[in-house]
């Protein structure tokens, strides 16, 4: 069994499709498809995105910069994964 929620929703369904006879259950809360549209909105758009990835961090407006350069980098390898993974 295997639960994703956010993000991890996105993942779990990642690897429920390239490990379908691992995975009895799957269970999604929220999932965050297109994680690259998630976080452009999320982090005020377009130009909000260019200045996250040159700066390497954004601040969501707690006052905490949030450094997510490994997972930027992900996203800019986008074209790998799918926005929708397919679970059998």
């Amino acid at each position: 069994r295997l639960i994703g929620s956010s993000l991890g929703g996105y993942v779990a369904s990642l690897y429920a499709a390239r490990y379908p006879e691992r995975i009895e259950r799957l269970v999604l809360l929220c999932p965050a498809f297109e994680p690259g549209n998630v976080l452009s909105a999320a982090a005020g758009g377009a130009d909000a995105m260019d200045a996250w990835r040159s700066t390497g961090s954004h601040d969501f407006g707690d006052g905490d910069a949030v450094n997510a350069k490994p997972l930027l980098d992900e996203l800019n390898d986008e074209g790998e994964f799918p926005p929708y993974p397919f679970v059998r």
